[in-house]
């Protein structure tokens, strides 16, 4: 059975730091947490997974199993967003996928699922992927996901652009979809920190 909530001195322990440590984590915002009513920092499964991953912690293979990746695939074409979907659930059969066949679909997705991964296609009805990149960086909840752009402009200073705009890897299409997944498998054990 899940956890409902890590403490600090558990985290602490897991992490192998100092639990004022966490609770600067906590304080500072790199980490998600709750306060109880008598001022004890909690912090969720996901926020603990979503921190693990987006700063590079090894996660061992207990919590491996309750933190399955979460993939959200956007694209305006019906057969790429299934296609790629398929691929991740067969590269990744624990993921959590979820697609998203437009920007404002993708804003709100990535907004209530939290992604670890987004694949994303630039040239989306409603809200381009430009758009969509910021929100995602601006976003405390969200800025940990990792984005690989995905585009038929293959134009450097489109690339140079999706980049800027907060990508953090882009792929031309059409594409071998192992590329796509060699791309993804890079991207996810790269800690976030380090594409800045």
């Amino acid at each position: 059975m899940e956890k409902d909530y890590y403490t600090t001195h558990e985290i602490s322990r897991l992490l192998k730091v100092d639990f004022t440590t966490v609770i600067d984590w906590c304080d500072l915002g790199k980490m998600l947490c709750y306060k109880t009513p008598g001022g004890h920092r909690r912090v969720r499964p996901t926020d603990l997974y979503a921190f693990m991953r987006r700063f590079g912690f090894p996660m061992t293979d207990e919590l491996a199993a309750s933190a399955p990746l979460k993939m959200l695939v956007v694209d305006d074409e019906d057969g790429v967003r299934s296609t790629v979907s398929r691929m991740i659930k067969l590269s990744w059969p624990d993921a959590e996928v979820e697609t998203a066949k437009d920007g404002f679909e993708a804003g709100k997705k990535t907004a209530l699922f939290r992604p670890d991964a987004i694949v994303q296609d630039n040239n989306l009805p409603g809200l381009d992927g430009f758009k969509v990149c910021e929100l995602i960086r601006t976003d405390p909840l969200t800025n940990h996901a990792r984005i690989l752009a995905i585009s038929g402009n293959s134009d450097l200073q489109y690339q140079t652009r999706i980049r800027a705009a907060g990508a953090d890897d882009f792929l031309p299409k059409p594409f071998a979809l192992e590329e796509l997944v060699a791309r993804l498998k890079e991207l996810l054990l790269k800690p976030v920190e380090a594409r800045r």
